[in-house]
């Protein structure tokens, strides 16, 4: 399909494609809590569960991130980008026709995932879309895009909430993922597939590592920080993480190649990338 389109309607086709995407992900951050109270009553939750409502999103994003980069450096991130738009997609229907807390906290990790395989996807794809010397402003905008949902995403579910059902947080999301999914199949390119291994013993050390030390900050301010539970998932959390970056030294295609960081536009990037979700995780604690 990409012969009948012209550059330019490549172009911007893939930024809406892209940036529509990542204003649904920030969305998806903070639109949530103004609409517990209702979820709750309706689907008969506990504080405790409600809660989790809004970490399991978070706790996907923040595991499967860096494993979403990997393989879109192995299959190619158009591939990832719409993987992770379509497990959006799904993952918001069933989210929108929960019967139970269960199912909810469920389909908000796959939720998760879905996001996840499209942050670090979506700005590859904008820095392959344009020229260098627009890169800069088209991540800008990028960012910004996703800070202003971040921000405008409790009035959102304030309205739904009020006018019509906390449900619809969820169903709107289907229509911008299959416009999303229309977009990117038109306008991005296809990748070329590398001749490498996904590093598995390194994702699942890195993994654990992840689990511990983000359960140990959610929970820390209703356990206590010097709690028993706390200090062994701070330990846990040290002990995984040395071990994954022995096994990642001795790997050959190892899951994180620190080297990357040697290269100033990747660590610009993945800076941009950790401040989003930093002040994501910041403004749900």
């Amino acid at each position: 399909m990409l012969y009948k389109l012209s550059d330019r309607q490549r172009k911007w086709l893939g930024f809406i494609s892209v940036v529509s995407c990542i204003a649904l992900i920030f969305t998806d951050q903070s639109i949530l809590p103004v609409a517990i109270p209702t979820i709750q009553r309706d689907l008969g939750a506990t504080s405790y569960l409600s809660q989790w409502m809004i970490n399991s999103y978070l706790l996907s994003m923040a595991v499967f991130i860096l494993a979403a980069g990997r393989l879109g450096d192995i299959v190619g991130f158009r591939r990832i980008f719409l993987l992770g738009l379509t497990i959006f997609l799904f993952a918001s229907l069933f989210c929108a026709i929960s019967m139970n807390a269960i199912w909810l906290i469920t389909f908000r990790f796959v939720q998760g995932i879905g996001a996840a395989f499209m942050i670090p996807s979506s700005y590859n794809i904008l820095l392959d879309l344009f020229p260098a010397n627009k890169r800069g402003l088209i991540v800008g905008i990028n960012t910004a895009v996703g800070s202003f949902f971040l921000a405008l995403a409790p009035y959102i579910g304030g309205l739904f909430t009020q006018y019509l059902t906390w449900r619809w947080v969820f169903w709107i999301n289907i229509p911008i993922c299959f416009i999303g999914q229309v977009f990117g199949v038109l306008a991005i390119g296809k990748p070329e597939a590398k001749n490498e291994t996904f590093d598995f013993k390194g994702f699942f050390l890195f993994a654990i590592a992840m689990i511990s030390i983000i359960l140990a900050f959610m929970q820390a301010k209703s356990w206590g920080f010097l709690s028993p539970g706390i200090i062994i998932l701070f330990v846990f959390a040290i002990i995984f993480f040395l071990f994954f970056i022995a096994v990642t030294k001795k790997a050959k295609h190892p899951f994180l190649d620190f080297s990357l960081f040697k290269n100033k536009l990747f660590s610009v990037v993945s800076l941009i990338i950790f401040l989003e979700l930093f002040e994501i995780g910041r403004a749900h604690v």
